[in-house]
């Protein structure tokens, strides 16, 4: 199955108006599901050294997953990492080792590295010829090397990897996905490297690429009603018709002002569409129930931009110092804390905040509700390159839906604060569930559009 491009499915605002508060979209006929095509021609990846007259020497080949062969190599799990390394050298050249790797690293500073995965294959050595009688003498020399050499190489990356707890325990944990982001110092790196060992007192070639490596993650499907839903393009039903397709959120009670002249309460329920698992690229369905007995401040709370709910990501290194053990390798490194960054900040954690909740009235649960209650549905779109949570050692990278106090004119909080007054632990999947494409039922907002574009840009860099 190819991950290369996660299709938008038909959105159900496209033939279905929930809310007069939306904007006005023609009326047009359902478009077709997009299918994903799987991969079946792998896309060749080539990077290059030349020497000072601009010939070329020494190739690496690879092929992958990636939609172009300008992007990095995409690997997915359980895939083989297939390649070629050449040399062509006109006139003879010291040559100790020929050695591709494959390697995972952490990288929390500029100075800080810390490699969890080496993969190593020694392509060719000058030791091949006690060995390999069959190696061509017009070719090999003494530790020497000319003409055309071709080595192909073949990787299958672990789908688990260790870190050491102490000293004589280690903990075992899903190797993590590429990560990368300019609002984080934080970063999971994959590289393909060649190295040309040329002897003492003589500085080794090296050739890399960098690899995005991304994890099977699949959601358990929906419930049977929202499948229904999904599969006739209808809206989705909430909790009092569908109870078992939603989790419930204990209510939240909010304090305040209204325009300055009298106190208000309200009390604030959430609701996210179960299972608390969502494939990057669709959207996480919500819905919310308020209730005041002051009419006027519920109108104006329960208006489609003053609800304020987000997804956020969270990365943590932990307080304390986590050594871990390269797979396949000798080499020990350190996972240290490094220093916070973000819109909100925790004890040595940087969170982000991510897309912002779209509403609308609730077009099934706007009758029958209880007096002085409003009901809205809601979405969050995610973007198509979320990285997949993880976690290796101190490590993680977690995902949570928070609900914060309203914005909305007129309105003042009696506690203000920034921080959310409830945190719901979500997962990011890399896969869909069974059954039908999770549906968008409202367009997504400005800000998600750009930094879903961001996002893909440094992914594919």
């Amino acid at each position: 199955m190819s991950l290369d491009t996660i299709p938008y499915e038909p959105s159900a605002f496209d033939t279905f108006q929930a809310d007069p508060e939306l904007p006005t979209y023609a009326q047009i006929r359902p478009p077709r599901r997009q299918q994903t095509i799987p991969s079946d021609q792998p896309t060749s990846h080539t990077c290059s050294l030349s020497n000072k007259s601009g010939n070329t020497w020494l190739t690496m080949k690879c092929t992958s997953r990636a939609a172009r062969p300008q992007q990095n190599p995409r690997v997915l799990e359980g895939d083989n990492l297939e390649g070629s390394v050449e040399v062509n050298l006109p006139n003879w050249k010291t040559i100790k080792c020929v050695r591709v790797s494959v390697l995972g690293e952490l990288v929390t500073s500029a100075q800080q590295r810390d490699q969890f995965l080496q993969l190593s294959q020694e392509l060719w050595s000058s030791n091949m010829e006690a060995v390999s009688p069959t190696v061509d003498s017009m070719r090999f020399n003494k530790g020497s090397l000319r003409g055309v050499w071709i080595w192909p190489f073949t990787f299958t990356l672990p789908r688990t990897v260790e870190t050491k707890r102490d000293g004589h325990n280690r903990d075992s944990y899903r190797l993590p996905g590429s990560f990368i982001s300019k609002q984080s110092n934080y970063t999971v790196l994959y590289k393909l490297v060649t190295t040309i060992v040329a002897g003492k007192f003589i500085p080794d070639y090296t050739l890399e690429t960098s690899i995005t490596y991304i994890p099977f993650i699949k959601p358990e499907p929906p419930s049977s009603i929202r499948q229904l839903a999904y599969y006739n393009n209808c809206p989705i039903v909430g909790p009092d018709g569908d109870p078992e397709g939603w989790h419930t959120s204990s209510p939240v009670t909010i304090t305040g002002s209204l325009f300055g002249e009298r106190s208000v309460s309200i009390e604030c329920q959430l609701w996210l569409a179960k299972p608390l698992c969502y494939t990057r690229g669709t959207v996480i369905p919500l819905f919310l129930t308020l209730r005041c007995s002051d009419s006027q401040a519920l109108d104006i709370l329960s208006s489609s931009d003053a609800p304020v709910v987000r997804l956020r990501r969270s990365l943590s290194l932990g307080i304390a110092n986590s050594p871990i053990q390269a797979y396949g390798a000798g080499h020990k490194g350190m996972l240290r804390t490094a220093g916070s960054r973000g819109m909100y900040e925790t004890s040595g954690d940087t969170t982000s905040y991510m897309q912002l909740a779209n509403w609308w009235r609730s077009p099934y649960d706007s009758e029958g509700l209880e007096r002085n209650m409003c009901a809205l549905q809601g979405e969050i779109h995610l973007s198509p390159a979320l990285s997949p949570p993880a976690q290796l050692g101190k490590y993680q990278l977690l995902y949570d839906v928070a609900i914060y106090s309203p914005d909305a004119v007129g309105f003042v909080n009696s506690s203000p604060t920034k921080k959310p007054l409830q945190v719901t632990s979500v997962e990011i999947a890399t896969l869909y569930a069974d059954g039908p494409r999770p549906m968008k039922y409202s367009p997504p907002k400005y800000d998600d559009l750009t930094r879903a574009a961001e996002d893909i840009r440094v992914e594919q860099s």
